[in-house]
């Protein structure tokens, strides 16, 4: 085997590896769920064990394509809803605690280097909370378009919408919040 052989075949694998992570990146848990828990089958449906004693005939019975996992992928569904449902508010909190601290840490900004890698450090949490606050938004929408598309009803543990959280913007300076908004931080 030749270098350019041996070079060929790792780009290729890197292509290949660097595609699966785009496949795998592309795929919800909903679309997980969905794909992993359906199983169209064709069962013989008996309308009942005693013809005799319901006088039912034989124009019930018969072969019949049926999903076998279909129970099974309600209950998950109805899972990733119940838990979107129940971090989506605690982590919208959070968020909003980590936009307190970045307000904190920019008003008390001195130019030390302390301060600065107080603040920094305060503004990628708030980056973080606020990925992961978008991402249980996503997976909620997902799951509930998902499970009213497949069962045709709607399911929530609550009956209203989550409350937002109030991050408290409006005491803090125009300039400030231009800046924050320059720093890609939303509050």
């Amino acid at each position: 085997m030749t270098k350019t052989t041996t070079t060929k075949a790792q780009a290729n694998r890197i292509a290949i590896q660097k595609a699966q992570i785009e496949e795998l990146t592309k795929v919800s848990m909903t679309g997980f769920i969905q794909n992993t828990y359906s199983n169209e089958m064709e069962l013989y449906i008996r309308s009942s064990n005693d013809r005799a004693a319901t006088g039912l005939g034989v124009q019930n019975d018969g072969w019949k394509m049926v999903d076998t996992m279909r129970f099974l992928r309600m209950m998950k569904l109805q899972q990733e809803i119940r838990f979107a449902e129940y971090w989506l508010p605690k982590q919208e909190d959070r968020l909003a605690q980590k936009n307190q601290w970045v307000k904190h840490w920019l008003m008390r900004r001195d130019g030390t280097e302390i301060s600065e890698n107080n603040f920094q450090s305060s503004k990628a949490e708030a980056h973080a909370a606020q990925h992961a606050v978008v991402f249980l938004e996503s997976q909620l929408k997902d799951a509930q378009v998902a499970y009213e598309s497949e069962f045709g009803e709607g399911f929530s543990t609550h009956k209203g919408n989550v409350p937002a959280s109030n991050t408290g913007a409006n005491d803090i300076g125009e300039e400030e919040l231009a800046e924050l908004k320059a720093l890609g931080v939303d509050i």
